[in-house]
């Protein structure tokens, strides 16, 4: 059944809140379109209290807003996204946030995220989600996209922590953290499919004990435009327990692009732009680490020109703990 968003009011007939909840209650995978006016600009859906959990299979296709268009370049990012959906009004949560602990859900229902996913072949795509960071700590974890349990999950064209334009912060606390996921796909290996990922202060993506998850075609850490606005910028990937989970590949597009990703200010022990614990077979292959991609806009007194293969750092590469049997690079 399919469901279509003609409001960015964050309740009533029409609304995104109304679509999730009718495609919760419809068996079967359903779909949620766009169709807000006027079409070419960008529509925010701020919203007031946290969304319903996905649980059930869904598509959430943010391209299907007239004038929103994929990413078409294949070392730069250009997609439109003209459907945001918005943190900022989330100032507090009713109940006080349980510690965060991997494998318990609490970390999900006592806290303000974007999506949450908790249903099998949900995909994600085409959404810009920004400013999710209400009550958050080291222990209280709002994230863009939250996971528990899902699989066949799929996330891509999509844009987290970075505004409209795609230069200036718009931070979430976390981008996506899903915990006990299986087969995961961030991105692909069209250019299409581009994630672009910055600017969020935990992490950029953190997996708890997850198997056959694959991370491909991203932009981590960085911007499309320079100079760009980044605050206090995270991990890059984590990996925390699990297995048989891979970061890039062999294929052509699969190379993700890592720059400007560091170390979480609360916890110093969780740096890098890929870092690997109590985990083990996992591949990491074919990436870039720290080079701003080819076709990079930059923005001067004189307009905007390409600017690629700049230095853009990152704390370290790739980091192994207590971890065995990991594949890092090849041929």
């Amino acid at each position: 059944m399919s469901h279509t968003v003609t409001t960015t009011a964050d309740g009533g007939a029409g609304s995104l809140r109304e679509a999730i909840t009718l495609a919760n209650a419809s068996p079967g995978h359903d779909f949620i379109h766009f169709d807000l006016f006027p079409t070419g600009m960008v529509h925010v859906i701020t919203l007031g209290a946290v969304l319903p959990p996905i649980t059930d299979p869904v598509t959430l296709d943010g391209l299907t807003q007239p004038g929103s268009l994929p990413n078409s370049l294949s070392e730069g990012f250009n997609a439109t996204n003209l459907v945001t959906i918005s943190g900022a009004a989330l100032t507090g949560l009713t109940n006080p946030p349980a510690p965060a602990t991997p494998g318990n859900d609490a970390w999900l229902t006592n806290t303000a995220h974007g999506l949450v996913i908790r249903a099998p072949d949900v995909t994600i795509r085409g959404l810009r989600l920004v400013n999710f960071t209400a009550a958050s700590s080291l222990t209280n974890w709002p994230s863009a996209i939250a996971l528990f349990r899902a699989t066949n999950t799929v996330i891509e064209s999509c844009v987290l922590g970075v505004s409209a334009d795609t230069s200036l912060a718009a931070i979430n606390w976390a981008g996506i953290t899903a915990d006990h996921c299986a087969r995961v796909r961030v991105g692909g290996t069209n250019v299409a499919q581009r994630n672009l990922l910055a600017s969020q202060p935990a992490w950029q993506m953190r997996f708890f004990n997850g198997v056959s998850n694959v991370i491909e075609g991203n932009f981590i850490g960085l911007a499309a435009r320079f100079p760009s606005a980044h605050i206090a910028p995270g991990p890059g990937v984590v990996f925390e327990g699990g297995h048989d989970n891979r970061i890039g590949g062999d294929q052509p597009g699969a190379r993700n692009c890592f720059a400007h990703v560091g170390t979480w200010v609360l916890d110093p022990d969780l740096e890098g732009a890929v870092l690997l614990r109590d985990s083990h077979t996992n591949t990491v292959l074919g990436n870039w680490f720290g080079l701003r991609p080819a076709q990079t806009v930059c923005v001067t007194g004189f307009g905007e020109s390409a600017c690629g293969h700049g230095v853009l750092g990152v704390t370290r590469g790739v980091a192994i703990e207590n971890s065995r049997e990991n594949r890092i690079g090849g041929p």
